[in-house]
């Protein structure tokens, strides 16, 4: 038996839909017990994992951003996660050694926290880092936008840890992280389907011809009112309308006929995409990833002072049916008749295809580690 540390953050659902695709892929071969460690919730990981090889460990995150309004990344509060962070790497790694070492760890998988690679290079272990973008880029240009060059040397300290990966599997649609010391390009990870079409809409008894658009963004604070009111005129227009929110919204949006969510003990949400007509949302690894690989228009936008956007933008106009609006524009609402942009997106022909079988390609790379 050899065991895996899969080290996840929670900045964002994509690296969980990745990370989630891989694991599945992990699991069949039953010699390997592999350790979850993030501080995603339990009964999110239970919902996706019916296995006794999978175990929990609770790992901070430690870096991330924070948005402010018409998602804009704070840069004030996104640099004082970066100090903080920077300021527990001592006692993660101790923290983290311990466990791997209690555990007997002979892998260290990681999106892409850096520090596990730390712990990796101190127990003399292979480590994998899985990503399309990394923190210390990321940072690196928050820190420059605030100019604050007394924190160019604690960001030294995310690029040091990055290099002692022994490996970086680059995820397509990735900017570029050209300080990994060896870098391996895999196709696109994705979750396969679990449903299909008609099986998600005959559990909302919806009949073939209805329209389903799927609304993409988690937080709350980014539906507004002005939005809402939009979906009601157009719903006035087009009866045969439905449209999709996550689970995480039921709470905070009001009661509408035409209105549908993910049922709360489902996690396989990539379903839900490939129902839908439309998918409208900012463009995340996930969102991007599932809307390419099923091959569904999406009305996008993206985050200022977020690098991450600028490749995940670029693979949507390349490898989907894409159409940008601004945040301020998505976020109110202020699009064209989005029955018609649907068929219009529908008929876009894709020029460029990509693989979308990088969690099979990740699993047969993993293998020569072990």
């Amino acid at each position: 038996m050899k065991n895996i540390a899969y080290y996840i953050t929670t900045h964002g659902l994509g690296h969980a839909t990745r990370s989630i695709a891989i694991i599945r892929e992990l699991l069949k071969d039953p010699k390997l017990q592999i350790y979850i460690c993030s501080k995603l919730p339990k009964n999110y990981l239970n919902g996706c994992f019916h296995s006794n090889s999978i175990k929990f460990h609770e790992s901070d995150t430690l870096f991330g951003v924070r948005y402010k309004e018409l998602l804009q990344v704070d840069i004030e509060k996104s640099i004082d996660i970066f100090r903080d962070g920077i300021k527990k790497q001592e006692k993660y790694i101790e923290k983290e050694l311990e466990f791997c070492k209690k555990n007997n760890i002979d892998l260290i998988i990681c999106d892409i926290c850096p520090f596990p690679f730390d712990v990796a290079d101190k127990l003399k272990i292979p480590s994998i880092a899985i990503s399309n973008f990394d923190w210390y880029t990321i940072f690196k240009h928050i820190i420059n936008q605030k100019k604050s060059h007394d924190l160019y040397e604690n960001l030294e300290i995310l690029r040091e840890s990055y290099e002692k990966a022994d490996l970086l599997l680059r995820l397509p649609f990735s900017i570029d992280m050209k300080f990994f010391k060896k870098k391996l390009n895999v196709s696109l990870v994705v979750r396969e389907l679990t449903r299909d079409k008609t099986e998600i809409r005959s559990v909302f008894n919806l009949e073939e011809d209805v329209l389903l658009i799927f609304y993409g963004l988690t937080d709350y604070t980014f539906t507004t009112d002005e939005l809402i009111k939009k979906f009601d005129i157009l719903n006035t227009k087009h009866k045969e309308l439905k449209i999709f929110f996550s689970k995480f919204l039921k709470k905070y949006i009001p009661k509408r006929e035409y209105f549908r969510f993910i049922l709360e003990e489902d996690q396989e949400s990539q379903d839900y995409v490939a129902a839908s007509d439309l998918v409208i949302g900012k463009v995340g690894y996930g969102t991007v990833s599932e809307c390419v690989a099923y091959k569904k228009p999406l009305i996008y936008t993206t985050r200022k002072d977020f690098l991450e956007d600028i490749g995940l933008a670029k693979g949507i106009e390349m490898f989907g049916k894409g159409k940008y609006y601004t945040p301020k524009a998505l976020l109110n609402g202020e699009f064209e008749n989005l029955v018609n942009l649907t068929y219009e997106l529908s008929k876009k022909s894709i020029s460029n295809e990509i693989a979308i079988n990088g969690a099979l390609e990740v699993f047969q790379i993993i293998k020569k580690f072990i």
